[in-house]
């Protein structure tokens, strides 16, 4: 007989002595099984009447006390009610006796509640009678008598729990012996096949078991784990590969961790070197890494603060809402550069710092950390105040004189327009135009100069935007008549009244819608709407021009930029930028969306009237 066939005859009837017996003991647990079922579901019917009497005398209680009190006319309705449903539960516990003990307590049980009713009865019987000292009556006799009668089930309720865990004790008990039964015939059934078989499966078991070993001190980073070589069988050449795999691992480890090493100390030398104060954040915006600029600006150790959250180092909260919205935040509105400016006071001055944040994808394009630099502009911030300083005394010193001109260049044209030759009267009137386009420029200056230093002061009001839309578009409408332009006007119902200046906003939407019309072509189309987002309204000035260059989208709003190719109709330069601080002063945003050829969209935002005040709309 062939060794496969006499493994085959052995192992067959090992297993099937092991099936008989493993069949006879699932039938005894499973018998086992339903016989306590069956037991633990009679007491638990016997636990939910137990129940149900406990809540049946309590709410009789309740009415009784009601009824007494005056307080329900109904308590002796409810009162039958529950007495019903109380003799129902107690006739399903009686029905349900599975304990020596039971029926006593249900006796007792019985007999304690005809009491109950029968001090009910009476208390009742004074309470109609009109004696006074029915509450005493009620609290010497009934309540006493609602205690017992709850004991009573309680002491049901608490026979049959006891008796369920015996007899799950008891029931766990027998499986156990059942189950040892079964494993003490299933060994001796399995004897003769281990007997058989255990040459065999050592001689196969022992080298995969070290395979198996290594593969998990390996895959712990021990490259200098080897196996033996079996011989050349299957078992062999896999031992073998095994070997040569773990060798180019260990290799390949050591080069890998040398040039992350290299590629660290890098990456610190060059943070190191940076004067910008810069920080490196994980995923949950702590310090993962930090250069000594970054340490010294805010007076931390740089050891100390890694693995910190950057709000212990930083101690700003509007700082770390910004930067999370600038790292978050793909779309427009972008954080302003404004916003983004950082005050730190030393003992004897105050230097400012511009933060920018930029988060670090992964392949997959999700965020792994955000990296954060600061860059002095102290040296700006004060060329930037003294500059708005001299723009702001220089225009306010040359409006008189210009004012003067423009009175002369008057008189001059009302006594000699008709005296002096055709050649003349035209530099007359090209005096008195540059004297007007000066004049338009020292008042947009001045305008700025007292927005960026706050010294114009905002009328907050509640606004509603249509009415104040429709006035802006009326500036307008003989130019647009004039040039066949459609100019509408789109306020949905459900968009509120804004908290504004509307003598401000009016500015902004006129010098927006102007800036449109200057760009649009001859029967093109310029449209005013506004919407509702959040707490915010967002206002919307779009036109189907020639669009702005992306590179340009950025410097719109600065002084005196104007677009390389635009129209050129004399403007100074200014209204964007006087647009953009007004709508800062109102705590808003303002940007532009722009593709060549297409037209361009500005958008600033106001704050909703409701959400600032607190008033309805």
């Amino acid at each position: 007989m062939r060794i496969r066939r006499k493994m085959l005859l052995g192992f067959g009837v090992a297993f099937a002595l092991l099936g008989i017996v493993l069949v006879w003991a699932i039938a005894n647990l499973v018998s086992l099984g339903r016989a306590s079922d069956a037991i633990l579901r009679e007491n638990y019917r016997s636990i939910q009447a137990a129940e149900k009497m406990l809540q049946a005398i309590g709410r009789q209680d309740e009415a009784t006390r009601e009824g007494i009190l005056g307080l329900d006319v109904h308590s002796m309705t409810r009162f039958r009610e529950e007495e019903g449903r109380f003799f129902q539960s107690l006739a399903e516990a009686k029905d349900n006796i599975t304990i020596e003990d039971e029926t006593g307590v249900l006796v007792r049980l019985e007999e304690e509640y005809l009491g109950f009713l029968e001090q009910v009865g009476l208390l009742v019987a004074k309470e109609s009678a009109g004696q006074s000292d029915v509450i005493r009556a009620y609290q010497e006799t009934v309540r006493p008598s609602v205690e017992r009668v709850s004991q009573a089930c309680q002491d049901l309720r608490t026979l049959n729990e006891e008796f369920m865990v015996s007899a799950s004790t008891s029931a766990g008990r027998l499986a156990t012996r059942a189950i040892w039964s079964t494993l003490a015939v299933g060994l001796v059934a399995l004897v003769l096949g281990v007997g058989f078989s255990m040459g065999f499966s050592r001689r196969v078991v022992r080298p995969i078991g070290e395979l198996t070993q290594a593969t998990t001190r390996l895959t712990e980073g021990h490259y200098e784990v080897r196996v033996p070589s079996w011989g050349g069988d299957e078992i062999g050449l896999l031992a073998q590969g095994f070997n040569v795999m773990a060798e180019k691992l260990g290799a390949f480890h050591n080069m890998n961790l040398k040039r992350l090493l290299a590629e660290q100390r890098k990456t610190e030398a060059v943070l190191r070197s940076i004067s910008d104060g810069t920080i490196v954040l994980d995923a949950e915006y702590r310090i993962a890494s930090m250069n000594p600029a970054a340490a010294a600006l805010f007076r931390v150790d740089m050891s100390d603060a890694l693995n910190r959250h950057v709000l212990e180092i930083v101690r700003d909260r509007r700082l770390f809402d910004c930067v999370k919205e600038q790292s978050e935040w793909t779309d427009s509105p972008k954080v302003q550069d404004e916003e983004r400016v950082f005050a730190v006071e030393r003992e004897d001055e105050v230097r400012y710092y511009l933060y920018d944040a930029r988060p670090v994808k992964a392949d997959d394009g999700s965020a792994v950390g955000i990296v954060l630099v600061f860059r002095d502009i102290t040296r700006f911030q004060e060329l930037d105040r003294m500059k708005s300083d001299f723009v702001m005394a220089a225009s306010h010193e040359l409006r008189t004189p210009m004012t003067g001109i423009e009175m002369s260049l008057g008189l001059l044209d009302e006594k000699l327009r008709h005296t002096i030759p055709p050649d003349q009267r035209q530099l007359l009137e090209a005096a008195q135009e540059d004297v007007a386009r000066l004049k338009a420029l020292i008042s947009d200056l001045l305008d700025l100069s007292r927005l960026e230093s706050g010294r114009i002061e905002l009328q907050f009001v509640r606004v509603v935007l249509r009415p104040l839309f429709e006035r802006v578009i009326e500036i307008f409408s003989g130019q647009v008549r004039e040039r066949s332009i459609e100019l509408t006007c789109e306020v949905p119902e459900q968009v509120p009244p804004v908290r504004a200046d509307p003598n401000k906003i009016a500015w902004v939407l006129s010098n927006l819608v102007s800036n449109a019309l200057r760009y649009v072509r001859d029967g093109g189309r310029v449209g005013v709407s506004a919407e509702l987002a959040g707490a915010w309204i967002h206002v919307h000035v779009a036109d189907n021009g020639k669009g702005i260059p992306e590179e340009y989208h950025a410097r719109v709003f600065d002084k005196f930029f104007q677009v390389q190719g635009g129209p050129g109709t004399g403007g100074t330069g200014l209204g964007l930028a006087i647009s953009k601080e007004i709508v800062r002063a109102h705590r808003g945003a303002i940007w532009v969306d722009s593709t060549p050829g297409e037209g361009s969209t500005f958008t600033f935002t106001l704050p909703a009237w409701n959400s600032e005040s607190g008033e309805e709309a």
